[in-house]
């Protein structure tokens, strides 16, 4: 997918299906979030051991765009 100017502001949620537990974020970017979140970006977690979790093991992880919004604030 091609970048564009237009700016996405989204909040996400990354859910472990298999232990029913759920990460909310929010993310700024370029792309359509559709086409990013669980493609391009997995999430702005710094417990590595989510990171390495749900970046190995894609089945075990359900991503969904929670809202998107013009700006950050």
């Amino acid at each position: 997918m091609a970048k564009s100017n237009k700016k996405y502001h989204y909040v996400y949620c990354i859910t472990n299906v298999i232990l029913d537990k759920h990460y909310i974020g929010i993310r700024s970017c370029n792309i359509n979030p559709v086409d990013d979140l669980g493609k391009k970006y997995f999430s702005s977690s710094t417990d590595t051991s989510f990171i390495e979790a749900h970046t190995t093991t894609i089945p075990n992880y359900a991503y969904a765009v929670i809202a998107i919004f013009t700006s950050r604030d």
